[in-house]
């Protein structure tokens, strides 16, 4: 494993538990691996003198192109439900995204 000072197993495994992500062995070696690399080459990055670098804000320097901004009237609620799929008490119907499950006594949003 990656000998950081920043990240351990058990800090790992503590965020796969914050996360609610399950982590097998093999992926904690990986992660461990991985951050430590990860987090020495930010020391080394913090290393690099850049205190004659101007501050900038984009690295490209472009910027996107605006259109001014009018008021319009937005879309016909009443077209736009009639052409809807699937209304509710005048709202649009759709699937449901998220279900509340029990687990361990905690309750969780399920993916």
């Amino acid at each position: 494993m990656a000998d950081s000072p920043l990240v351990d197993p058990e800090l790992i495994r503590r965020i796969a538990h914050l996360a609610r992500i399950d982590i097998t062995p093999a992926e904690l070696r990986d992660l461990d691996r991985d951050l430590g690399a990860i987090l020495k080459y930010l020391q080394v990055l913090d290393e690099v003198d850049t205190g004659d670098a101007p501050p900038m804000a984009h690295p490209t320097g472009l910027t996107a192109p605006m259109r001014d901004d009018h008021p319009r009237r937005g879309s016909n609620r009443g077209l736009s439900l009639r052409e809807a799929p699937a209304v509710h008490h005048d709202s649009f119907r759709v699937p449901r995204t998220v279900e509340l499950t029990l687990r361990e006594g905690h309750e969780e949003q399920a993916p």
